[in-house]
Parts: C-alpha cells; structure tokens; sequence
C-alpha cells in the first residue's frame, strides 16, 4: 500500500510541476528586440547572408529612402516604420556643420525630439513582441550612427 501511495503522490507532485511550467510558459509574453543589420557598402549584393536573414525574419525595418530602394526586394512585404537618418545631417537644406548659432541649437533640439519619437516607436513595437532591424551601412558596431539610438535601450533589448 505504502508504494502506491508513493506513486499517487509522485505522480501529483509532477502534474502539478508540469501545470505550472505550461501556464508560466503560455502566459509569457515574448519580447521583440531591436538588430542593428550593418547592409554593407552598396547593396544586398554586398550584404552579408545573416543580414539578409535577419532583414527577412524581421517584423518591421528602419532605413534611409535609399537602402529602401537598393533593398526593394527584401522590403516589398515588411512594415517600413521610417527613415532614422532623415534630418541627421541637414536641417532647411543645410549640412550640419554649416549651421551656426541659434540655427544650429534648433537643428540640436530637432534631433534629440526625433531621436525620442523613433526610439519610443521602437520600444512600442519591441513590447509587442517584434523585432525591427535597424539598417545602417558598413559596420555599425565598428563605425556609424547607430550607436546614437542604442544609447536609449537596455542590453537585452539589442542585437
């Protein structure tokens, strides 16, 4: 009598385990990330096969107009949120380092309120569980504008 008691027991103990690891699991929502896919020098012919993966795998995708049109065909089907570097360099027809004075603290002002807008679009999208791909060229980790939105996120929120 004492073994079947065992088993009942056990086998109560591991039901319940087993619930309790399925509720957790179903219940967890899965966070998107953000990937910063460096694309190259000119193109996808230039692209590496784990950018164009991750550009493929992607839910929505931040890029220049330009790296919209070299990329159109990795692009057709994915939700482009907008272009990240519009305004970056030129402000009213302007290249930045032409700017003085007060101009040049607008267009300061002017990129800080973007860089906010499309860093909170971001989270949005990552707190719904999707991943966007941040496209930028050559090699972002190494040299690029890129690392001017990942101050605002977290480690785990970037690849």
């Amino acid at each position: 009598m004492g073994h079947v008691r065992y088993y009942k027991y056990k086998f109560i103990f591991l039901t319940t385990l087993i619930l309790l690891f399925s509720f957790t699991w179903v219940g967890a929502e899965s966070k998107g990330k953000l990937y910063v896919v460096g694309v190259g020098p000119a193109g996808p012919d230039l692209a590496t096969l784990k950018a164009l993966k991750v550009i493929k795998e992607a839910d929505a995708i931040l890029c220049s107009e330009g790296m919209k049109k070299e990329f159109g065909e990795y692009l057709k089907d994915k939700h482009v949120l907008c272009d990240p570097w519009e305004g970056m360099w030129y402000y009213h027809g302007k290249k930045c380092d032409e700017l003085k004075g007060r101009e040049k603290e607008e267009w300061q002002r002017y990129r800080l309120k973007k860089r906010e807008e499309i860093v909170g679009m971001i989270k949005q999208e990552i707190a719904e569980g999707k991943n966007i791909a941040l496209l930028d060229r050559g090699d972002p980790c190494v040299f690029g504008p890129s690392h001017w939105f990942l101050e605002e996120f977290k480690e785990d929120e970037v690849e």
